[in-house]
């Protein structure tokens, strides 16, 4: 399966993905990931607009990585197979 490595890892202070419930939760994994993204994005408009820092895009972007690698151990776990998706 894929996975993505990003220079670093860890969750974000007041970001609306933070861990929580069973991992193995497609779900929730892919609501995590959703939620992570809508947040990067938000975070590009307030970046454009000068309102937020390259290390909170960074970190969201850091975030999202994490999220997709969480996303696909959930998928994994239940033996759900990503080759056509």
């Amino acid at each position: 399966m894929a996975s993505y490595s990003p220079s670093t890892s860890g969750s974000i202070t007041g970001s609306p993905t933070a861990t929580s419930g069973d991992q193995s939760d497609v779900p929730s994994s892919v609501r995590r990931l959703l939620l992570s993204t809508k947040h990067l994005q938000e975070l590009l408009k307030q970046w454009s607009l000068s309102q937020a820092t390259e290390t909170q895009v960074s970190d969201a972007y850091v975030q999202i990585g994490n999220d997709f690698n969480a996303t696909v151990r959930a998928f994994a776990h239940h033996q759900i197979d990503l080759r056509f998706v």
